[in-house]
């Protein structure tokens, strides 16, 4: 940081977020509620007394699209920093509101060539990946007059943890200086979701978002500060006995140490649902504390109801990726099973079946069970309950007088299990009797000398066979033939079959 910055920090939740970018139209009506909140208005606790606010009012006063444009309109409202920290629209001045339309316009252009931040199929162990992408020099058409545009810069990236929790982030960068040099002006906004998009034990499934928007004045007219807002949420979903996403809540945070109040908010439980629009009711409350007068109050209750709005659609957007990858692709459960072992024609067998989420977890699954290449499900047939995902599964190979071409092929045993941990399949072969033969195969290495000519030995395959279950680890039966000559080693003459 340089010199002479005077640095607070304003950490905004996903209360703090909405609450900022208010202050633009007529403010919300308050009144002291006798038994309760009509649907049309947000419950709003203020040092833990209740008033209720025009939803329609709230909406009003907060703009934004989304959480992180949300962020960096409210936290440009010079009202709204009543604390210790200076403002930064005050520290501007009359540079203001082009300094700020210049933000706006970056978080524009930033997005325009972003990713979203949603979760990757798992990778295992052994391949955890990451990745950076940078997009340099942002097309930002808006800079004051007079100012220069020194960086206007996204970077995102991404990487799994050991735990298997996602982390996924995107960094956008705008620096200014002002004209004449006469101080610098610096706009950073972070994004960034973290979770599993494997459920855990339950069906649940987890995931934290924040955003945070820096902004920091160096030495304009020799006054500097920083401002910082950021919203956190956290999301906590529900997944049911059929793989499926059932409902989840919200619940945002926003406290500005330097602003000078605090804000928080949580959706009621099961209210939120992926596609579903969110209604003043299914807000529990917004929970306000700080020296606040009626109208920053109203600000601020209209910031934090904006963001848990705009929150629950970034978790939709995750929440249904993640679905895609627990239930569609079947990622997040291992199917293996015991008894494998070499079948004869027409022999049966009880073999168990094993199913759990590639994080450990277990329940009791629906599982449907089928045969492949002459393989027959004796018992249990249809659906069947495996308790704690374990089952066991008698089995009959067909007799294969009777099976059609491509008989060769190993007997399986295909598994589809369903529960709240997600969907899990699995194709279990049985080990069968191979034979190979193949000749022909030859390899020869020569060296040469001045003096003693050329030395050689050539090796040719004449018959190799193998009959077994696995043909890596097994012996095989060689003939080779061997043809060598090495004069520059005292004249070892070989030709003939080596077993």
């Amino acid at each position: 940081m340089s010199r002479g910055l005077h640095h607070r920090q304003f950490t905004l939740t996903i209360a703090a977020a909405a609450a900022l970018a208010l202050g633009m139209s007529s403010p919300a009506t308050a009144a002291k509620p006798k038994k309760g909140c009509t649907k049309a208005q947000v419950t709003v606790l203020v040092k833990k007394k209740r008033t209720c606010m025009s939803a329609r009012a709230l909406g009003r006063l907060a703009p934004g699209t989304d959480l992180a444009d949300l962020l960096v309109r409210a936290s440009a409202d010079k009202s709204l920093w009543r604390g210790s920290t200076k403002a930064a629209a005050g520290v501007l001045g009359k540079h203001a509101e082009g300094v700020f339309a210049f933000d706006v316009a970056l978080l524009a252009a930033s997005r325009s060539v972003g990713k979203p931040l949603v979760p990757r199929e798992p990778t295992p162990p052994a391949n955890r990946t990451k990745f950076l992408d940078e997009t340099l020099g942002l097309d930002v058409s808006k800079t004051p007059i007079g100012w220069v545009q020194k960086q206007a810069e996204r970077v995102e990236s991404w990487k799994e943890k050991v735990g298997g929790e996602q982390e996924r982030k995107a960094e956008t960068k705008g620096t200014l200086l002002a004209a004449g040099g006469s101080g610098e002006y610096q706009l950073r906004v972070a994004e960034e979701f973290n979770g599993d998009p494997c459920p855990q034990a339950g069906g649940v499934v987890e995931a934290t978002a924040s955003y945070s928007v820096e902004r920091t004045v160096d030495g304009l007219f020799g006054q500097s500060t920083e401002n910082v807002a950021t919203v956190k949420v956290l999301v906590k979903a529900k997944v049911g006995k059929k793989g499926a996403l059932l409902d989840y809540t919200l619940t945002a945070n926003f406290f500005s140490e330097g602003g000078g109040w605090t804000a928080a908010g949580h959706t009621n439980k099961g209210a939120a649902k992926p596609g579903k629009i969110l209604t003043p009711s299914d807000i529990a409350s917004v929970d306000l504390t700080g020296k606040l007068d009626a109208k920053t109050q109203q600000k601020v209750a209209a910031a934090m109801y904006k963001a848990i709005l705009l929150a629950k659609q970034k978790a939709d957007l995750w929440l249904v990726d993640a679905q895609k990858i627990w239930l569609d692709k079947a990622a997040c459960k291992k199917v293996t099973g015991t008894g494998l072992g070499t079948l004869k024609p027409g022999q049966e067998r009880e073999v168990e079946v094993n199913i759990q989420s590639i994080r450990g977890a277990k329940t009791d699954e629906d599982v449907e069970l089928s045969g492949r290449n002459g393989l027959q499900v004796v018992s249990p047939t249809g659906k069947v309950t495996a308790k704690g995902g374990k089952v066991k599964v008698k089995v009959k190979a067909a007799n294969r007088r009777f099976l059609a071409t491509g008989a060769a092929a190993p007997y399986v045993l295909d598994v589809e299990g369903l529960s709240e941990l997600g969907r899990g399949l699995g194709a279990l072969p049985f080990k069968q009797v191979v034979g190979y033969r193949f000749s022909g195969l030859k390899y020869r290495g020569e060296v040469h000398d001045i003096v003693y000519g050329t030395s050689y030995s050539q090796y040719e395959v004449i018959d190799a066979r193998f009959c077994g279950e696995d043909p890596y680890t097994e012996p095989w039966t060689m003939k080779i033939q061997e043809d060598s000559d090495w004069p520059l080693f005292g004249g070892h003459t070989f030709h003939g079959t080596v077993d």
